[in-house]
C-alpha cells in the first residue's frame, strides 16, 4: 500500500488553481482515499438501535358511513336480484333476511290466485274449451272487469303457427289475449285485458296477428 505524505497540505492554497484544476484535484482526492473497514461492533449497534425503536400498531381503515351504506346496499341488491331470477324460473325457496318461515310464491301460484280471485266473484262466468289438443278453462267477471284462461296441453298446429286467443267484450270489441305455441303447457295463466263474453281461437303465426285472419278452430260464448 502506498504511504501518503500529507505535509504538503499545510501550506497549500487552492486559490491559485483554476476551476478546472479544482475539479481535477477533487476527483484525484476521492480516488486516492483509502476505505476504512467498519468497526467490529457497528453491526450489533445498528440492530440494537432498531430493536429499541417503538413499533406503531397499524391504524385500521376508517370507512365513511356513506361508503359503508353503499357496500351494504350493493350486497343486498345482489341477493335480491338472485332471488328474482330464481323466482322467475318457478323455483320455490325460503325467504331471506330472517323472515318468518314461508315460501316465495311462484308464477304458477300467482296464476292460480288470479283465477280464484275471479271465481270468487258473485257474477263469475266460466266455460271449458278443448280444441286441437289444447284445453282452456275460461273465467270472467263483469263486476271486476277481469277475465282469463288457464291453459293446458299442446295444440296441434302447422309449423311456425300457434293458436291465438281472442276475447270478445259485450260491446263487440275483439282483443288478443296471446298466442299459444306448440310446446306443452301445464297450468299456464293467460290474463285477458278485461271481462269477456266470448272467446275465439284462430290459427295464426307465432308472432301473432293484429286481428283474426287465420282459420277459426274454436269459439265459445260464456
Amino acid at each position: 500500500m502506498t504511504n501518503h505524505n500529507d505535509d504538503w497540505l499545510t501550506d497549500f492554497d487552492d486559490t491559485e488553481l483554476t476551476e478546472e484544476e479544482r475539479r481535477d484535484l477533487a476527483d484525484a482526492l476521492a480516488l486516492s482515499a483509502v476505505p476504512l473497514p467498519p468497526s467490529v461492533g457497528l453491526k450489533a449497534d445498528i440492530f440494537a438501535a432498531i430493536d429499541n425503536v417503538e413499533q406503531q400498531t397499524p391504524v385500521a381503515e376508517v370507512i365513511p358511513i356513506q361508503r359503508y351504506r353503499s357496500r351494504r346496499m350493493v350486497a343486498i341488491t345482489s341477493i335480491a336480484a338472485a332471488v328474482v331470477v330464481i323466482a322467475a324460473a318457478g323455483i320455490t325457496l325460503p325467504q331471506l333476511f330472517d323472515a318468518p318461515t314461508s315460501t316465495i310464491t311462484t308464477q304458477a301460484l300467482s296464476g292460480v290466485d288470479a283465477m280464484h280471485e275471479i271465481m270468487d266473484a258473485d257474477d263469475v262466468q266460466s266455460a271449458n274449451m278443448d280444441v286441437s289438443g289444447v284445453q282452456l278453462h275460461v273465467v270472467s267477471s263483469d263486476a271486476m272487469d277481469k277475465a282469463g284462461a288457464m291453459v293446458q296441453g299442446a295444440p296441434t298446429v302447422k309449423e311456425g303457427m300457434g293458436v291465438q286467443v281472442w276475447s270478445v267484450t259485450d260491446s263487440g270489441k275483439i282483443i288478443s289475449a296471446g298466442v299459444i305455441g306448440p310446446e306443452d303447457h301445464t297450468d299456464v295463466w293467460m290474463p285477458f285485458a278485461e271481462a269477456t263474453s266470448k272467446v275465439i281461437l284462430t290459427e295464426e303465426p307465432l308472432a301473432g296477428s293484429e286481428k283474426p285472419t287465420g282459420a277459426m278452430i274454436g269459439e265459445m260464448k260464456l
